[in-house]
């Protein structure tokens, strides 16, 4: 859409389809189902902390992998 600063989604949220033997369905992921707490609990635990100091918008996570 021209003028518009939200893009627009290939596929719409909630379409499917048929792929083969599988169903290819569009669905929005929340944050805690794609990091659940059981695995990022802890961390956001800690983060609480800081962000209580200086507001959400003062804390960042910056993480490294090395692989």
């Amino acid at each position: 859409m021209p003028g518009s600063s939200t893009p627009r989604a290939p596929f719409p949220e909630n379409s499917e389809w048929p792929d083969g033997d599988r169903l290819i369905r569009v669905g929005r992921l929340r944050r805690k189902d794609a990091v659940p707490d059981s695995e990022w609990g802890a961390v956001r635990s800690v983060m609480r902390s800081p962000a209580h100091l200086r507001g959400d918008e003062g804390v960042r996570l910056v993480v490294r992998f090395d692989g």
